[in-house]
């Protein structure tokens, strides 16, 4: 074989090579061009979402909508489906056009929103389970009367009205069953009953009672009509529970 021929089938072969390796660096240009441009549905904004708008409403009202956007650019934390935020609200204004994260809705207790304390009082929290806080009945504005329950060293278990009229200021979070609140014993009845944070409108000196109160003991609302007052009886103890001396 002539040296001119090994030349030829040599230039052949490199020629062939050559597209070869042209043709794959297309076909992977192309793939990566393809994976760049593939869609998925993200959820957006059509319109600016008030805060404390629960994604429900914002569904039926037209301001959440699913857009095409390139997967590639898509937030770690973005909804893709309103099913997702199930009964959370907005925690902030949300502009319009804006892709939805997650971290922008939230429970509805994460909400800032603005409390009407009234003049000489300051707001405290109190966490009370289903019976305490007359479940159903007692929400913003009611009055209640506070009695508290606490472990007398002389008389023992002491209950007595610690507080004849408060005004509620709010009606919180919901503490699900089963989780034990701080101060209850494991197994106890309180484990198993659903609670909820309260917040009371007090002065300096009836928010230590009620601290010292749900610290060493518990406490127990009663609903009283608005015109309604509550007047101070003795205590109730075992020993005078159905009668006799306290």
């Amino acid at each position: 074989m002539g040296r001119r021929t090994i030349l030829l089938i040599t230039s052949v072969l490199l020629a062939g090579l050559g597209t070869v390796m042209v043709y794959l660096y297309a076909q992977r240009a192309d793939e990566r061009a393809t994976r760049d441009q593939t869609l998925v549905r993200v959820l957006f904004a059509t319109g600016p979402i008030p805060e404390g708008t629960s994604a429900e409403q914002a569904a039926e009202q037209g301001l959440l909508e699913a857009r095409p956007f390139p997967q590639r650019y898509v937030p770690r934390t973005a909804v893709q489906d309103v099913k997702v935020l199930g009964t959370k609200v907005s925690l902030t204004k949300i502009a319009a056009d804006q892709p939805i994260l997650l971290g922008q809705f939230g429970a509805p207790s994460e909400v800032s929103m603005p409390v009407d304390i009234p003049p000489g009082k300051m707001a405290v929290a109190v966490e009370l389970s289903d019976p305490a806080r007359v479940v159903g009945l007692v929400g913003p504005s009611s009055m209640v009367t506070v009695f508290a329950t606490v472990n007398d060293e002389r008389r023992g278990e002491v209950t007595q009205v610690l507080l004849p009229k408060v005004q509620v200021l709010r009606v919180g979070q919901s503490v699900p069953a089963g989780s034990r609140p701080a101060g209850t014993r494991a197994g106890s009845n309180d484990e198993e009953v659903a609670r909820q944070i309260l917040t009371l409108a007090v002065d300096a000196s009836e928010a230590q009672k009620v601290i010292f109160a749900q610290k060493r003991g518990q406490l127990w609302l009663a609903l009283l009509r608005p015109d309604a007052e509550t007047r101070q009886v003795g205590p109730t103890t075992a020993r005078n529970l159905f009668g006799g001396a306290a």
